[in-house]
């Protein structure tokens, strides 16, 4: 009997230490899905920003090239009217220098066919340099106009240009993110491995020792009624008498 109670003993004290494992077990394991479920977090959150960045980049990079393509047309517009407000320029001092040359010839001049000829030839040139003054006026707007867009359009892909450049430098970081975070995965997935197979090595454990436990209590019980009943059988059996013996009688001294 007292060797049950001392075996009884030490297997609690063995599922004591048995059941401390297998909570430490579970909290390790808990502990390392967290970190996992965190660096997939990191992983999910790196790669969708990768992917963020790259379709914001390629956007703006279609938003520089059609900024770049209108200042290239913009800048040939420009430059096409500022030939032609030179030229036109040119043939201004040249219809000047003809009409002061023609005044001179009026001034000049007695014979009046001759004279009014000169004033006609005059009036001509005067209308034409006023032509020529509009023509320069209206492309020298123009010109404004185009100078005005294509400092607009220059600042538009500078900015632009300057968001390429900030998102790009975000990459590194992110890369890096995604590199740590994988490596963590890879990592804690084989930890996670680990830490399921403790768990379910001090869970088999735990259980066996129970088991044996309640094997050994049953036993236990089986013994005690057996005893129980031992003894019961026998205060039931019944007592048999003992023959008396009778004693020598003595003669008593006369």
């Amino acid at each position: 009997m007292l060797i049950f109670v001392f075996i009884v003993k030490i297997i609690k004290k063995t599922l004591d230490l048995l059941h401390q494992n297998k909570q430490e077990a579970i909290k390790l394991r808990k502990k390392t899905e967290k970190q996992l479920t965190e660096a997939q977090s990191v992983q999910k959150a790196s790669v969708s920003g990768l992917r963020s960045i790259e379709r914001k980049i390629e956007s703006q990079k279609e938003q520089a090239a059609t900024a770049s393509a209108v200042l290239t047309q913009k800048t040939s517009q420009l430059e096409s009217l500022k030939r032609l407000i030179a030229i036109a320029q040119e043939r201004l001092e040249r219809e000047k220098e003809t009409s002061s040359q023609t005044e001179q010839e009026i001034e000049s001049v007695d014979n009046s066919d001759e004279k009014k000829n000169a004033e006609f030839r005059l009036r001509t040139i005067t209308e034409h340099i006023q032509e020529l003054k509009s023509e320069i006026d209206s492309r020298q707007k123009t010109a404004n106009e185009i100078s005005k867009s294509i400092s607009e359009y220059s600042s538009i892909k500078s900015k632009i240009n300057s968001k390429i450049h900030q998102q790009s430098k975000l990459k590194p970081t992110l890369r890096e993110a995604l590199k740590s975070s994988s490596k963590s995965i890879e990592a804690l997935t084989a930890e996670l491995k680990y830490r399921i197979e403790s768990e379910e090595s001090a869970k088999k454990y735990f259980d066996q020792n129970i088991l044996r436990l309640q094997e050994i209590l049953a036993k236990q019980r089986q013994a005690a009624a057996k005893k129980a009943a031992a003894m019961r059988k026998d205060t039931m059996k019944p007592k048999t008498s003992k023959p008396k013996t009778s004693k020598p009688k003595t003669s008593k001294p006369k």
